[in-house]
C-alpha cells in the first residue's frame, strides 16, 4: 500500500520539526548565506539531517503576495470554536497542546509571509446565518466550515457558493488538498474541500477499532497482517466474532452487561456497503444516473446487512438497549463495554481512538473490511460531518481570499498535518509500531458518498432501516426506491447543469 503524498511530507516534515539542527531546514534567519567553510564533523552531521520537505513542492508552492494587512476572516457556528480550534481552524495562542499550537504556527506562518490577519468569525448557526447573509449579498466571511457537508450542498443548489474550480490561485490537484472529494463535485463543479487544511476529514473517517486483551485471549490471527495481506474481509471478521460473544451474567438474554463480537451503529449498513468501492450514483459520459438496481450492488447490499443483523453484533443506536444504560447515553455505554474488555471490534469514526487516550488496555485501527480479497483496495466512508471548507458567492476579494486559503492549506501539510500523527503515534493514543501504517492505509482509503449526503435517492435510509429493524428487505427496497431514483436524481442536479 503506496503512502499518499501527503502523509509522506506530514512524516518528513515531523522529522525536521523534531532534528536538533533546526538550521538545516533552511536558510540563516536573516537571509543570509553562510559562506564559512564546512568542517568534516559538520558534514557527517548534515548527512544525518532531514532536508526541508517544503523543497520538493518548491515548484508548485502558491505564490506570495503582500495583501496590506488584509483581515481574513473563516466563519465557524458560535459555540463551536473549540472544537474549531482543535480540527484546524483558527486559534488565539499556543496552550502546549499539540494540535492547537500547530494551528497557531500555521496560521502565524501565513500571516506574516501574506501581511494577513487571520480571525474567526463566530455566527449563531454556519448554515442559516450564512444563508441570511448570502442572500442580503453580504461580504461577511472570506471562507466557512460548515460540521455537516449537505449544508454546502443545500447553498450550492441555490447558487451561493463559489465554484473552487474557478479560482486560478485554489490547484485542487496539489497534494495538500484531499481529491478524492471531488465526488461530491457535480457536473465539474467543486463547491467544498478539505485536506491538510482541516484534520476533521481524518478524524470522521470510518474505521473498525479492536480490543487486544479481548483479541489475545481468544489467540486470533494477526489482524494487521489480515490489512496488510488483503484479507481483511467481512466474511472474515464475521468469522472471528462468532466464537467472542457471550451472555457472562447468564440471564439468558444478551444485554449491555454481556461480551460482543462486534458493536456498531445503524449508520454503519451505509458505510459497510461502500467498502464494497461502490456508490450508488455514477457520473459517465457527462451524465449521471442512478445504479441501484444492478446486480453486484445487490449483492453488496445483503453483505452489509448480513454482517449487521447477525446475533453477534451490539448495535449500539437500533433502540434496544436505551432502558439497560449505566451511563449518559447509549455511545458512553458503547464506550465502557470496549474498555472493559466486552467488546472485541467496534465501528465508528477514528475520532472515537481520542476518547481512549486513558484506556488501560491496548487497542487498535484497522480499516473497515473488503467485501472481497479480490478488492484492490479498501474503502472507508468520511462522514457527512467531516467540516469541509466553501467561499461564499459574496466574497468580494476572491483573488486575496483563494491565495491565502491555498497558502494556509499548504502550510497545513508541513504543520497540522504531522501534529496529527504526534497525537496518535508520539502522544500514545495508539500503542504499538503497526498503527502508522493502519493510518497510512485509512488516510489513503477515504469515500465521499454524494447519495449519502445528499439524500437523492431514499436508499440511505432504506439500508439504515433494515440494520435498525433487524430484517433483510434488500430485494424490496432496491424495486421500491429504483422506480424513483433517476427521477429524484435529475430533480436534485436540474440547479447544477451548465
Amino acid at each position: 500500500m503506496k503512502n499518499h503524498p501527503r502523509t509522506q511530507a506530514a512524516l518528513l516534515a515531523l522529522l525536521c520539526l523534531a532534528s536538533t539542527a533546526m538550521a538545516s531546514c533552511g536558510d540563516a534567519s536573516d537571509g543570509s548565506v553562510d559562506t564559512a567553510p564546512v568542517t568534516q564533523a559538520e558534514t557527517e552531521t548534515a548527512a544525518t539531517e532531514v532536508v526541508d520537505p517544503r523543497l520538493e513542492y518548491a515548484n508548485v508552492a502558491p505564490v506570495v503576495e503582500d495583501f496590506g494587512g488584509y483581515t481574513y476572516r473563516m466563519a465557524v457556528t458560535e459555540g463551536k470554536e473549540i472544537v474549531a480550534e482543535q480540527i484546524g481552524y483558527w486559534t488565539e495562542g499556543e496552550t502546549g497542546d499539540t494540535v492547537n499550537d500547530a494551528v497557531f504556527r500555521r496560521n502565524v506562518a501565513v500571516e506574516d509571509t501574506y501581511n494577513v490577519d487571520i480571525s474567526l468569525l463566530l455566527m449563531p448557526d454556519t448554515n442559516a446565518s450564512a444563508r441570511k447573509n448570502i442572500q442580503a449579498g453580504d461580504d461577511f466571511c472570506d471562507i466557512m466550515f460548515s460540521a455537516h457537508v449537505n449544508d454546502f450542498i443545500g447553498h450550492a443548489q441555490i447558487g451561493g457558493l463559489v465554484d473552487l474550480n474557478t479560482l486560478p490561485e485554489l490547484d485542487m490537484t496539489n497534494p495538500w488538498w484531499d481529491q478524492r472529494i471531488s465526488s461530491l463535485s457535480l457536473f465539474g463543479q467543486q463547491y467544498m474541500a478539505t485536506g491538510d487544511i482541516s484534520m476533521e476529514d481524518d478524524l470522521r473517517e470510518m474505521c473498525v477499532m479492536y480490543n487486544k486483551t479481548l483479541y489475545n485471549q481468544y489467540d486470533l490471527p494477526d489482524p494487521y497482517e489480515m490489512v496488510t495481506s488483503g484479507t481483511w474481509t467481512m466474511e472474515r471478521m464475521l468469522e472471528l466474532v462468532s466464537g467472542v460473544t457471550e451472555d457472562i451474567n447468564g440471564d439468558g438474554q444478551m444485554t449491555v452487561a454481556d461480551q460482543w463480537g462486534l458493536a456498531s451503529e445503524v449508520y454503519a449498513g451505509w458505510y459497510f456497503f461502500l467498502s464494497a468501492g461502490l456508490d450508488t450514483i455514477l457520473y459517465e459520459n457527462g451524465a449521471y444516473r442512478s445504479a441501484i438496481a444492478q446486480e453486484k450492488y445487490h449483492t453488496a447490499f445483503e453483505t452489509a446487512i448480513h454482517a449487521l443483523i447477525t446475533d453477534d453484533v451490539f448495535v449500539t443506536d437500533s433502540g434496544k438497549y436505551e432502558s439497560q444504560l449505566t451511563t449518559a447515553d447509549i455511545w458512553s455505554e458503547a464506550s465502557k463495554m470496549f474498555q472493559e474488555n466486552r467488546i472485541l471490534f467496534r465501528t465508528g469514526t477514528f475520532s472515537g481512538t481520542m476518547y481512549l487516550r486513558n484506556m488501560k488496555t491496548d487497542f487498535g485501527v484497522l480499516p473497515i473490511p473488503k467485501h472481497s480479497e479480490e478488492q484492490e483496495e479498501y474503502y472507508c466512508m468520511v462522514s457527512f460531518t467531516c467540516a469541509p471548507l466553501a467561499i461564499p458567492v459574496t466574497a468580494q476579494n476572491l483573488h486575496t481570499t483563494a491565495l491565502v486559503t491555498e497558502a494556509l492549506a499548504y502550510e497545513s501539510m508541513f504543520t497540522l498535518t504531522p501534529s496529527f500523527y504526534t497525537t496518535f503515534l508520539g502522544e500514545k493514543i495508539l500503542r504499538d509500531e503497526q498503527s502508522k501504517e493502519m493510518i497510512d492505509i485509512l488516510l489513503a482509503s477515504k469515500v465521499y458518498s454524494l447519495d449519502c449526503f445528499a439524500s437523492i435517492t431514499g436508499i440511505v435510509d432504506k439500508i439504515t432501516g433494515m440494520v435498525k429493524s433487524r430484517k433483510d428487505t434488500v430485494a424490496s427496497a432496491v424495486a421500491s426506491v429504483d422506480k424513483s431514483a433517476q427521477k429524484k436524481l435529475e430533480k436534485f442536479l436540474e440547479n447544477f447543469e451548465t
